[in-house]
């Protein structure tokens, strides 16, 4: 984990953390990113509306009937080798030893990424058995924010199960519902699941451990809000792994707060269009 950590005190690693990041996120992200040119310090704009989707469990198929090549969360159904060669497709001129080092911390440490592995390995015991296990799906679990994401790492229990089903099976509607193979739908991401960042930040979020639940409280016993939660954690403490990595992450830093604005201020207008004035 150190040499992790390290890589944050990396000048090249830095200047393109957004791009190391793209090549382990679980979600994409949908908007408009506005580009200014100038001279002045590096900014993260965006326009219009801002989504955040993830894919099925494997890519569909090209017009020669081949699996395109897998992207986001998808590239986690393959071997540690085989993620390791499709992400440094993606980026060829970048450092394969600092690819391979944040490969190593999601592979021991990311529940999330264990669990597209456990259901790589049903898959293979599904065919071996002469099944096909096309129906096969990962229920993300909304869990509540008891976990803190910098303590008390989740087990993969707490965040996913595996099951079986076509889609239509009755669960919370907080959960979010991966299709299983033989599905080519896009699911939804919204601003108040526990999830969200750990699935867009995985560099910021190493343990893929829940953040924010509505279902939070303060001290006190009143409800914890996005607004207050972003505040608190964007606060530099000193002997924070998490504040530390997160403040030196320069323009993944920059996208992270823009992406916790819209979240908040997202939130804020469904509860107005919900409740009223």
């Amino acid at each position: 984990m150190q040499a992790f950590k390290d890589l944050f005190r990396q000048r090249n690693f830095i200047e393109h953390i957004r791009q190391y990041n793209a090549q382990f996120n679980f979600t994409s992200i949908g908007t408009n990113e506005v580009k200014h040119s100038g001279s002045g310090p590096k900014t993260y704009c965006i326009q219009g509306q801002l989504t955040h989707n993830i894919g099925p469990l494997q890519p569909s198929l090209n017009r020669s009937g081949n699996l395109r090549q897998p992207s986001f969360a998808q590239i986690y159904m393959h071997t540690s080798e085989e993620q390791l060669q499709h992400r440094r497709n993606m980026f060829p001129a970048f450092s394969s030893r600092y690819t391979a080092t944040i490969q190593r911390v999601m592979d021991l440490h990311n529940p999330l990424a264990r669990t597209y592995a456990t259901t790589k390995e049903r898959l293979r015991r599904a065919e071996a058995d002469g099944t096909s296990g096309g129906n096969l799906q990962i229920v993300l679990k909304a869990v509540g924010g008891a976990q803190a994401r910098t303590h008390n790492l989740p087990t993969v229990a707490q965040l996913a199960v595996i099951m079986e089903g076509d889609g239509s099976e009755p669960t919370e509607g907080r959960h979010v519902v991966l299709q299983s193979l033989n599905s080519n739908r896009f699911t939804a991401i919204r601003e108040t699941n526990p999830l969200h960042d750990s699935l867009q930040f995985p560099l910021l979020f190493p343990m893929g451990g829940p953040g924010w639940e509505y279902t939070m409280t303060k001290t006190d016993g009143k409800s914890l809000s996005l607004r207050a939660f972003f505040n608190y954690w964007l606060q530099e403490r000193d002997g924070d792994d998490f504040s530390d990595m997160l403040h030196r992450s320069s323009m993944l830093f920059k996208m992270y707060t823009t992406v916790g604005f819209v979240r908040v201020e997202t939130n804020r207008l469904r509860y107005i269009s919900q409740n009223g004035d």
